[in-house]
């Protein structure tokens, strides 16, 4: 190294071989009796070392003072990377400490039959008097936490079930309870007693007759009935923000002790009620809506002749939903939470899900459309058929014409709530040229 900063005389270079012995070259120079010039040669090399020295400090002044420094902010991380390191030891330590006395605690109290120890007795009652009344409260401040969409509160008590052993129990409790809460609105919404008993001049049906709207009243029947779905879509957003708020503090929260994420604990069984609710949703409005059309002739007449709106209704549902497909990252002040990148409501591409979110939700409806396009299509053949009656000879007239244009204008006008439906219906209308222009065309060859 030193060959390559220095500029050494051949005299010099001895000195910086592998196998200088300087005993050796010691000896050399007595043997030689030239013990003085030597000397003088050797006294040049250190003032000639030590200017070149002097002039790689000078030259690399500013380097070496930048390395100085650095040295000194080496030493200060080490020494706080030693101290974060006695205290994860020492974390480590009082975990290990933890999890022995819950588990001498558990054994004590589950594992044998402490009953009948009078000296005991009075703690065993104490204690789980003291656990009823925890769960109770973290109950309330749960539900609280749920209506409110308070993170704070709903982690707080999560953490309360969580060190009671009792954390996926209470979270499958709470989805099922929101699952059966919606299920109670889309039964009551598309109840056609309840409609019928809402208006005025309703009569009671007989036994096993359905409930339906007397002649006047069928106006203001169906009123009710979609001011009822209008409700029933806010009721769905409601559950389904109730439980992506759940969704998201267990996928912040962690355990301050054994830094566990909670939607951990719910997936170790490779499934979580959280992320299958969506599902849920869209298979209770499947079974509901269609138990209500079987029921109700008027309810299937509603549905399949109003199916824009009821489109409509979903779409602006689908909408709202959208906020759920993904969530803020910004930490709650207050509790441990750890930040995840994202948390959807809806299944992700991975799930085995052959539909997309926003088409399952549609699918529910699947029945109520096919009637509609059917429909829908006899309502743009029927103007057609009746212009060009079988051995008609002469051609449509003008206002026959206007009559079908508007006819098709209609049916796309009304189908424009949805992108799909329109493509649908504006297949029917190209069904509806070619049916006219065969016509057309018949009509040209019977006349020759």
């Amino acid at each position: 190294m030193l060959k390559k900063v220095f500029f050494l005389p051949e005299t010099f270079k001895q000195f910086l071989e592998d196998n200088f012995d300087d005993r050796t070259y010691a000896n050399n120079i007595i043997q030689s009796r030239a013990i003085s010039e030597s000397l003088a040669r050797l006294a040049d090399g250190i003032n000639l070392l030590d200017k070149e020295l002097h002039a790689q400090v000078v030259e690399h002044h500013e380097d070496l003072l930048q390395q100085a420094t650095g040295i000194e902010t080496l030493e200060g991380v080490l020494q706080m990377m030693q101290t974060r390191i006695n205290s994860l030891k020492a974390s480590v330590e009082r975990q290990d400490c933890s999890t022995l006395v819950t588990f001498i605690g558990n054994y004590l109290v589950q594992g044998a039959d402490l009953s009948g120890i009078q000296v005991i007795e009075n703690d065993l009652k104490v204690a789980a008097k003291a656990r009823v009344e925890v769960e109770n409260q973290a109950q309330r401040m749960l539900s609280q936490g749920m209506t409110t969409q308070n993170q704070t509160q709903v982690a707080t008590a999560l953490q309360v079930f969580y060190n009671l052993g009792s954390l996926v129990s209470k979270v499958n409790e709470v989805v099922d309870k929101v699952r059966e809460n919606l299920i109670n609105s889309v039964k009551e919404a598309l109840d056609p007693n309840t409609l019928s008993q809402m208006q005025p001049n309703a009569g009671t049906g007989g036994p096993g007759r359905a409930a339906m709207p007397t002649p006047g009243n069928t106006a203001a029947w169906r009123a009710t009935l979609w001011t009822r779905l209008e409700q029933l879509m806010d009721s769905i957003y409601s559950a389904c923000g109730q439980v992506h708020h759940l969704q998201k503090v267990l996928a912040k929260k962690r355990d301050p002790v054994t830094h566990v994420c909670f939607v951990e604990e719910l997936l170790k069984d490779g499934k979580s009620c959280t992320t299958s609710f969506w599902n849920s949703v869209t298979l209770i409005l499947t079974e509901e809506f269609a138990q209500a059309a079987q029921a109700s002739t008027f309810l299937k007449q509603a549905f399949e002749g109003e199916y824009p709106k009821l489109l409509r209704l979903y779409n602006d549902l689908w909408s709202r939903l959208q906020q759920f497909s993904s969530a803020s990252n910004a930490p709650t002040t207050g509790i441990a939470l750890q930040i995840e990148p994202s948390f959807s409501l809806f299944p992700s591409a991975g799930d085995q899900f052959s539909l997309s979110p926003e088409q399952a939700l549609k699918n529910s409806l699947a029945p109520f459309e096919n009637a509609y396009l059917s429909r829908s299509l006899s309502r743009l053949l029927d103007p057609i058929n009746l212009v060009f009656p079988s051995g008609a000879r002469n051609p449509p007239s003008r206002e026959e014409l206007a009559s079908i244009a508007k006819t098709i204008s209609s049916e796309l006008s009304v189908a424009s709530v949805d992108v799909g439906l329109t493509i649908t219906v504006a297949r029917n209308v190209a069904k509806t040229v070619q049916l006219y222009t065969a016509k057309c065309e018949e009509l040209v060859r019977d006349l020759i």
